[in-house]
């Protein structure tokens, strides 16, 4: 074992650190510790170990509690945190039981924690003296054989009876890379014939423009990506833009846009809009969008304001097109931001509900006779999606459903959901709103 990897392992630390004792997203965790590790390999084994003991968190602190003699102190949460570490490499990536068990002994004299080497070394030996039937325990309680809590499980069994074990699998899995490429600047077939020679395996998507790559890689490595051929968004998120029905001279609002995937999505569709807003609350995100539009070499208008406060920020111009991705659970995503399953309460869920809700009342004002007003979350939960449209059309006569179908997904009542997994694409939500003239 190297130094190297020993840095990784403590920095893998410091983020699960950062997420559970400081309250961090794991990406804010990881954006604030990964660039301490100068080598690319010892970072992607750095995000790996954070990513699995998120992902399996539920059943990795289950695991610890049955093999300590007594409960760590809320104080020795670090201890804690290289247990579920050391957890993680013997179970899921099975790694050899020395090098798994010497590293984690180490990390705890990092901490300058030597008195806990001996119970470290103990603990894991024990798991993997008894893997076989500690795990097949696990499997026998559902929250444990998927790892995850409790409440969010009984959720997904009460929305989706007949899928939910499949939608708390595709939460444990890696998410795939998805690419959209540039129509404006390369067809797909061309592009795929670039990453071919660069020996990058992918294939198209269902959409116009969506690639999978077989197996991740930064974006560095994709050919023309600082030149704006490509971004990485999934193939699912890509199914918005197209439901906006876009023309010549009309006026759109990008309502939460950061990171700005969909702004750029409309851009590139090179139709000449008479103008297209984006606006977001957090300044942070905005700049995001800033990013991504100088890389593709795009330009809109740009708004940090809450959108609710429409008297704030709103011209009096009114919107042709409206894109509302609202703040949702982000349930349909956990595969990729796994701490979800560790941050988000059940009472969240209600607060959301009527977040989206008031988004939802006072962007359709600012909406034309005859506009139309797209509605997507990252959620499979129905209080967020078709409770929040049944709610809306209930109390606005000037709203009606705009029927649509999409070649992933199903219909449901009312708008159209796709699941995580399925076509190996995040979850998401859609309705299509048009105000009646």
């Amino acid at each position: 074992m190297t130094k190297s990897t020993t840095n990784a392992r403590e920095c893998a630390l410091r983020v699960l650190l950062g997420v559970f004792d400081n309250g961090l997203s794991l990406d804010h965790a990881l954006a604030q510790h990964l660039p301490g590790l100068s080598e690319p390999r010892d970072r992607a084994f750095a995000q790996q170990l954070a990513y699995g003991v998120l992902r399996y968190h539920t059943a990795l602190d289950d695991l610890a509690g049955q093999l300590l003699r007594k409960p760590l102190a809320d104080k020795h949460l670090d201890l804690c945190l290289c247990i579920w570490l050391g957890l993680e490499q013997l179970w899921h990536l099975q790694s050899p039981p020395h090098a798994v068990i010497h590293a984690t002994v180490e990390l705890a004299r990092l901490r300058k924690k030597n008195w806990a080497t001996g119970m470290l070394n103990a603990v894991l030996r024990r798991f993997q003296r008894e893997q076989v039937q500690l795990v097949a325990a696990l499997s026998k309680q559902p929250d444990l054989r998927y790892a995850c809590p409790e409440w969010l499980l009984q959720r997904m069994r009460n929305d989706w009876p007949d899928n939910w074990m499949e939608i708390a699998a595709a939460a444990l899995q890696q998410p795939p890379m998805w690419l959209r490429v540039n129509l404006s600047k390369i067809s797909r077939t061309a592009y795929l014939a670039e990453l071919a020679e660069q020996e990058i395996t992918a294939q198209s998507g269902t959409g116009i423009a969506d690639i999978c790559l077989q197996q991740a890689c930064p974006v560095q490595q994709l050919p023309g990506f600082a030149d704006g051929l490509v971004s990485v968004q999934d193939s699912a998120a890509q199914c918005a833009v197209p439901l906006l029905e876009l023309a010549v001279g009309q006026n759109v609002l990008d309502a939460c846009a950061a990171p700005g995937g969909k702004t750029t999505q409309i851009l590139e569709s090179q139709i000449e809009l008479s103008c297209l807003t984006a606006i977001d609350i957090k300044p942070a995100r905005m700049v995001k969008i800033h990013e991504n539009l100088n890389r593709l070499q795009l330009d809109c208008k740009l708004i940090t304001a809450n959108a609710i406060d429409l008297e704030t920020w709103w011209d009096g111009n009114y919107y042709d097109r409206i894109l509302l991705d609202a703040p949702c659970s982000a349930s349909g995503v956990i595969r990729r931001h796994p701490d979800i399953k560790q941050r988000l309460q059940s009472k969240d869920i209600e607060r959301l509900g009527k977040l989206q809700q008031q988004l939802l009342t006072k962007l359709w004002s600012a909406l034309c006779p005859g506009g139309m007003l797209v509605y997507v979350t990252c959620s499979i939960f129905s209080e967020e999606n078709q409770q929040v449209v049944s709610d809306f059309l209930a109390t606005h006569p000037d709203a009606r459903l705009a029927p649509f179908s999409m070649p992933i997904g199903q219909q449901i009542d009312p708008g159209w959901q796709i699941l995580p997994g399925p076509d190996n694409t995040d979850g998401l939500f859609f309705a299509r709103l048009q105000k009646i003239d």
